[in-house]
């Protein structure tokens, strides 16, 4: 599988069934849960990897107006 496609399958189940529309959390627990996954899934990329690619998409969220505000 495409390493892209999972890093967006993976931090779209945690967004929309472990938060939840509305739901509060901090953006290096979502970091930690997608590096839990990518450890599950045998994915072998450097954390700060990983945790740069999450923030970068959390950035874009808070940017569009997604359901961060």
């Amino acid at each position: 599988m495409n390493t892209w496609i999972c890093i967006d399958e993976i931090f779209s189940d945690i967004w929309n069934y472990k938060i939840g529309l509305g739901g509060s959390f901090y953006w290096d627990e979502i970091e930690a849960e997608v590096l839990e996954e990518f450890k599950k899934h045998k994915i072998l990329l450097p954390d700060n990897y990983v945790k740069t690619v999450v923030h970068l998409i959390l950035e874009y969220i808070e940017q569009i107006g997604g359901i961060l505000e």
